[in-house]
């Protein structure tokens, strides 16, 4: 029902209608001013509101808004807004005043009421032209102190001056909390309560630390054949012909590298040579042995050489057979490039290509000195590699290196490899990540185990 409705009704039972009761103009400009501290948006802005415009209703010259810390933190109130200042040098001689007569104040009476003082009563500052002070505090809902304004004025304050600053005390306080971060609001509960809060949340963490977690180690990973065949240069010689490309299958007995072999068909073209003289003067000191006591000496001598021109037919053949290095098993070909090989002079015994069974494979981790950690036989270890990150790999260790080494990197690293628990399709050649798994430790050791180690290499402990 409206009030033109209710008046309506009044007079139609003969009852006089009341006269409405008038407001006070100091009232109405009181709550209109507290509907104007709730419309703050920032501290910043709150704190300088409270420095200049309460003026507009108590009747002060200059305000100093202070943060008050607790007492048990032992700090000092610290001046954060000055009136008519837009920004507060803790250095000045006004600013340091302000904060030691809080201080003193605090220490004297306490900071928890509104107090009137006079300028001079805990710190002195020359032609300070203001004698009369209002300590007004902002306390919180458990009455404890947090902020206050230290109001100076030229003359003395009243009784209704007090009692309007308390309201305005109050509502400043309010605005203060509802903008204020909650860390910062002292959420915690007080006195004993606080102090089980504080040792059960210390034991928690505690317990936390003492967790125990599995250790583990991040390195490259590589997907390489298990067992492959070993195709080595037999000869020393230049590589004319890589016959399958990369990543080929073949079948056993397939051609897989030729030698250039115009040197060694020309030495077995020589080595028959020699063999035919050294078969004719044997046969000829043969026959000669029957009818001379002096040719039958020669026919040991050139028995010798004919064996020994043999011996050297036999090696060029089989130095020319070695020219053309076939598969010993199926599988696939693995080498990066024929341009690596082709045109190449190699070496005896140098490492050329492998052949590789695709369904067979197993992986090659290089865990650095840095990350090593103490592993066994049989350790769990996750691959992720790089084509497929979001899909693991479980493996597991099979052996260990003994002896680190440098890597592709220049990085020292230990090797290790792991076989996959089921055969995945990996393709030989793949990189990514291994996470290599060691003993349970302390949550706390694994996350302190390398910042100490860090200062152990520094401080030689």
């Amino acid at each position: 029902m409206t009030a033109a409705a209710a008046d309506a009704s009044i007079e139609q039972q003969g009852q006089p209608v009341p006269a409405p009761v008038p407001v006070p103009s100091g009232a109405l400009a009181l709550l209109q001013f507290e509907s104007e501290i709730r419309r703050q948006a920032t501290l910043v802005e709150l704190r300088f509101h409270l420095a200049n415009e309460m003026r507009r209703v108590l009747a002060f010259r200059q305000a100093f808004v202070l943060d008050v810390p607790p007492a048990t933190s032992g700090g000092a109130p610290q001046v954060r807004a000055v009136s008519s200042l837009a920004t507060v040098e803790s250095e000045s001689p006004l600013v340091g005043w302000a904060q030691a007569t809080a201080a003193g104040l605090r220490a004297d009476a306490g900071l928890a009421q509104i107090v009137r003082l006079d300028a001079r009563a805990y710190a002195a500052l020359d032609d300070y032209p203001f004698e009369h002070g209002l300590w007004l505090p902002l306390a919180d809902r458990a009455g404890a102190v947090f902020a206050g304004a230290l109001l100076m004025a030229s003359h003395p304050w009243r009784q209704a001056d007090e009692v309007i600053a308390q309201r305005l005390g109050a509502t400043y306080a309010h605005a203060w909390l509802a903008l204020q971060p909650r860390a910062a609001r002292g959420w915690l509960p007080q006195g004993r309560l606080r102090w089980w809060w504080c040792t059960g949340g210390v034991a928690v963490g505690l317990g936390v630390l003492a967790l125990p977690v599995r250790l583990s180690a991040l390195a490259p990973v590589e997907v390489v054949p298990l067992r492959p065949a070993v195709l080595a240069a037999p000869i020393q010689g230049v590589i004319e012909r890589v016959h399958p490309a990369p990543s080929t299958a073949v079948k056993t007995g397939d051609p897989v590298i030729s030698f250039d072999d115009t040197r060694l068909r020309n030495e077995l073209a020589l080595a028959g040579q020699r063999l035919e003289v050294a078969r004719a003067r044997s046969l000829r000191s043969s026959q000669a042995a029957f009818g001379s006591a002096e040719a039958s000496h020669d026919v040991s001598i050139n028995k010798s050489e004919l064996d020994l021109a043999q011996a050297e037919v036999e090696y060029a053949t089989d130095a020319l057979a070695r020219t053309r290095m076939k598969a010993p098993m199926d599988g696939v070909v693995v080498y990066s490039d024929r341009r690596d090989l082709e045109g190449h002079p190699v070496e005896i015994g140098q490492q050329l290509v492998q052949i590789a069974d695709p369904g067979k494979v197993e992986f090659r981790i290089e865990l650095p000195v840095r990350d090593n950690l103490v592993i066994r036989e049989g350790a769990e270890v996750t691959v992720y590699l790089d084509s497929a990150p979001l899909h693991p790999i479980t493996a597991r260790l099979v052996r260990a290196g003994y002896q680190a080494r440098p890597t592709a990197e220049k990085v020292l690293a230990f090797t290790l490899v792991a076989q996959p628990l089921e055969a995945v399709g990996l393709r030989i050649g793949s990189r990514g990540t291994a996470q290599v798994y060691g003993e349970s430790v302390p949550l706390v050791y694994k996350i302190l185990r390398r910042p100490l180690a860090v200062l152990r290499q520094w401080t030689g402990v």
